[in-house]
C-alpha cells in the first residue's frame, strides 16, 4: 500500500467538496462506489469501512473472505491488522502509567539491570519512535522468537530522545518491558487492561478461523505461506481484529479526556496521550492516523478530534494501490478517491517462469545464501538456504511483469531483466538495497 499524504488545503476543501463527514448517517455513495471498483477491477477480494461520528456509528462491506469463494465479508470478519498493533501497544503504556506501575518516564535500565542500554532509554520514547532503533527486526531474532537479540539492539550509544525513526523493534520491545514490570504475556495483558474493558471481544494474537478473512496478494490466497507474528515481536504486531471492534476503540479515545479509559490526571501525562498515532496537520485541521499492511492484509485507522469522525478501512489483500485513500476521502473530503483504472500485479504461466528457475547466489558472497526460485503449478517460489542448508525463508512471489516479480510479506522485489552483456542474472532490490545474484550453472 501507498503511504498517501493529505494533500488538500482548506481552500479545496471548500471549493471541490460539500461533504461533511461529522454530519453523515451513512456510508456516502460515492465511497460505496471506490470501494467496488477496488475489489471488481480484480484487486482484491473483499473491504470493509467503518465510519463514526456524532450522530453514529456506520459501516459498509463488499467483497468475500476469500477469493473464489462465496462467503461475503462485514463488520465482524477479522483481518490482522499489522502495525495498528502498535496502537493497543501504546494504549497499554497509557494505563500502566495510570495504574502506577510504570511512568512514561521509566528507564529500561530499571526494568533489565542485566541489559546494557547505552542511552537510558525511556518507555515514552520507545512508543514515540524517538529512541534511535533499527525500523526492522532481524530475521534471526524472529525466526528464533529471541528476546536477547532485541534486547541487544540497546548497546547503542546515542543522546535521546532521538528525531523521530519509525522503529518497529522500539515497540517490540516496549511490549517485553511491559511484560517484563507485570510477569504477566503479553495478550493476557492486553485482554485483561484493554480488550475487555473496551468491549473489544474479536480483537487479539489468535485469529478465529470461523471469522477470519484469508490474506491475500492482489487476488492470490497466500494463507498457507503466511506466518504468525513471534511473540517477541507481539508489541510491534501480530493482533487480529474487526471494523466493529476498531471503530468501539476509536469511540473510546475520542471520548473527551476525563472520561477517557487511559486518562491520567497529570497534566504532563496528557502531553503522551497521543503516543503510537502519527500525526497530520492541515491548516484547518489536525487529525490522527495509522496504517498496517503486507503479509496478505491492509488496515488503516484515522481521526479528527475536531470534529469526531473516525475511520477504519481492512481488505483481505497487500495490494499495492490507493485503497488508504478511501478513507483519507472521508477523513479530508478534500482528497479525492481512487479510481482503480491500473490493473493488479500479473500472474504468470508455468512457462513463462521455466526459464527463470534455478539457484542463484549473491554475486558479492558466492559462498553465502542460496536464493533458489521454484515454478510449482505456474507459480514462482522463493526458497533462501543458508551455506548448511537451513531454510530462512520460503515464500509465494508476484509477477508485476513477465520478469520482475514482488513479495507480499516484505518490500522485497527481483527482476530478471538482464541482457547478455550484464555480469549478473538478476537483481533484488529491499527498501533501498540493491543486490546482484548470479545463476548457478
Amino acid at each position: 500500500m501507498k503511504i498517501l499524504i493529505f494533500i488538500c488545503t482548506s481552500v479545496l476543501l471548500i471549493g471541490c467538496r460539500n461533504i461533511k463527514t461529522e454530519q453523515l448517517t451513512t456510508i456516502p455513495e460515492n465511497v460505496k462506489s471506490s470501494i467496488q471498483k477496488a475489489v471488481n477491477s480484480g484487486h482484491r477480494p473483499g473491504v470493509v469501512i467503518g465510519l463514526t461520528n456524532p450522530n453514529g456509528s456506520y459501516f459498509y462491506s463488499y467483497g468475500t473472505a476469500e477469493a473464489g469463494k462465496e462467503k461475503a465479508i462485514n463488520k465482524n470478519t477479522q483481518f490482522a491488522i499489522g502495525s495498528l498493533t502498535k496502537l493497543f501497544t501504546s494504549e497499554l503504556l497509557h494505563l500502566q502509567v495510570r495504574d502506577k506501575v510504570v511512568t512514561y518516564q521509566t528507564q529500561l535500565k530499571t526494568i533489565w539491570p542485566q541489559v546494557n542500554d547505552g542511552a537510558n532509554t525511556e518507555l515514552w520514547q520507545l512508543a514515540d519512535h524517538k529512541a534511535a532503533l533499527p525500523r526492522k527486526i532481524s530475521s534471526n531474532a524472529l525466526a528464533n522468537n529471541d528476546a536477547s537479540e532485541l534486547l541487544a539492539l540497546l548497546k547503542r550509544e546515542v543522546t535521546l530522545p532521538s528525531n523521530t525513526q519509525y522503529s518497529n523493534a522500539g515497540f517490540a520491545i516496549l511490549g517485553l518491558a511491559l511484560m517484563e514490570t507485570t510477569e504477566a504475556d503479553l495478550s493476557s495483558l492486553l485482554e485483561k487492561k484493554v480488550l475487555k474493558p473496551m468491549g473489544l471481544k474479536d480483537t487479539g494474537y489468535q485469529a478465529s478461523f470461523e471469522h477470519l478473512a484469508s490474506p491475500h496478494h492482489v487476488m492470490m490466497s497466500i494463507k498457507s505461506f503466511r506466518s504468525e507474528v513471534p511473540s517477541i515481536a507481539h508489541g510491534a504486531g501480530g493482533l487480529y481484529s474487526t471494523a466493529n471492534d476498531l471503530i468501539t476503540f476509536l469511540n473510546v479515545k475520542m471520548e473527551p479526556a476525563s472520561k477517557n479509559l487511559s486518562s491520567t490526571k497529570s497534566v504532563e501525562d496528557f502531553s503522551f496521550e497521543k503516543l503510537g498515532w502519527k500525526k497530520h496537520q492541515d491548516d484547518s485541521f489536525i487529525s490522527y492516523y495509522h496504517g498496517g499492511d503486507g503479509n496478505g492484509y491492509q488496515a488503516f485507522i484515522g481521526y479528527r478530534p475536531d470534529n469526531r469522525a473516525g475511520v477504519v478501512l481492512l481488505s483481505n489483500s497487500s495490494a499495492d494501490d490507493d485503497l488508504q485513500q478511501i478513507a483519507l476521502h472521508l477523513i479530508n473530503p478534500g482528497i479525492d478517491l481512487p479510481d482503480f483504472e491500473t490493473p493488479p500485479a500479473r500472474m504468470l504461466s508455468h512457462e513463462s517462469l521455466a526459464p527463470l528457475v534455478g539457484e542463484y547466489f549473491l554475486k558479492s558472497d558466492p559462498e553465502g545464501n542460496s536464493f533458489n526460485f521454484i515454478s510449482d503449478e505456474g507459480q514462482m517460489i522463493y526458497l533462501e538456504k543458508t551455506p548448511n542448508n537451513k531454510v530462512v525463508r520460503r515464500t509465494r512471489l508476484f509477477g508485476v511483469t513477465d520478469k520482475k516479480f514482488e513479495m507480499a510479506e516484505m518490500p522485497l522485489t527481483i527482476d530478471f531483466s538482464m541482457s547478455k552483456s550484464d555480469s549478473f542474472d538478476a537483481i533484488m532490490r529491499y527498501q533501498n538495497k540493491v543486490f546482484y545474484l548470479v545463476k548457478k550453472q
